[in-house]
């Protein structure tokens, strides 16, 4: 049984009590919606309505939503390409999770259609036979 915190972070974390504290890298510190923002304007997004792109990132996470922007950075450069628009990438970001829901109702069937005949497989031979 684990009974102090420090031993906890160190099973868990496998890198010491001191992970949390004193970690490789140092925490960023959090930035407001308006923040965050302005941080995707100044690398040169396209952003016509900031309260609605504010709003927008306070239910998709900045990160989550930068994870799109990646391919469409300038070579080397830490902006990104001329004429990009948050409502391009926010698009993009919807059109991936609309895609990702109709993959995963359709790969539910093939997984349960594959779980039966592996079931069935592994009985054939096995006790079970009627």
């Amino acid at each position: 049984m684990i009974k102090t915190l420090a031993r906890l972070l160190t099973v868990r974390t496998m890198r010491g009590p001191n992970f949390l504290i004193q970690g490789d890298y140092p925490l960023k510190l959090h930035k407001s919606y308006t923040d965050q923002v302005a941080l995707l304007k100044s690398r040169g997004l396209i952003i016509h309505d900031d309260s609605q792109a504010a709003k927008v990132l306070e239910t998709v996470n900045y990160y989550r939503l930068s994870g799109y922007l990646h391919e469409f950075k300038k070579n080397g450069e830490d902006c990104y390409i001329d004429g990009l628009s948050f409502e391009k990438v926010l698009a993009l970001y919807h059109f991936d999770a609309k895609l990702t829901r109709v993959l995963m109702y359709a790969l539910e069937d093939v997984e349960e259609s594959l779980n039966t005949q592996g079931d069935r497989s592994l009985n054939l031979g096995g006790r079970y036979k009627q």
